[in-house]
């Protein structure tokens, strides 16, 4: 089995271990080729993304909320003890992940 599916342009090992020991010998690769858009040019300018859908707002929309609502909880504490056992509290609460 193949392990590598490089090309190089020099040939065998000796080739290979040429051009590393002698660094103004470039191993040339070949040039993946750029994908055409539908009008024909490979160099246009990129398509702009299209908007988020209702789903996407809603979810965004929640993380907002509760990013809010945890730096309140954070923003409430006294002293730095009492940050780090608030962010201890938030790190370990049961659903802490947003997925």
């Amino acid at each position: 089995m193949k392990a590598t599916n490089f090309r190089w342009d020099v040939t065998g090992t000796s080739g290979v271990l040429d051009a590393l020991a002698h660094p103004q010998v470039t191993v040339r690769l070949p040039r993946r080729r750029q994908p055409k858009s539908p009008t024909g040019s490979a160099h246009d300018t990129p398509a702009i993304p299209a908007p988020p859908g209702l789903v996407e707002r809603f979810d965004r929309w929640l993380f907002r909320l509760r990013q809010r609502e945890q730096e309140a909880y954070l923003a409430g504490a006294q002293n730095i003890f009492e940050l780090e056992e608030r962010m201890r509290c938030l790190e370990r609460s049961v659903g802490n992940s947003y997925y």
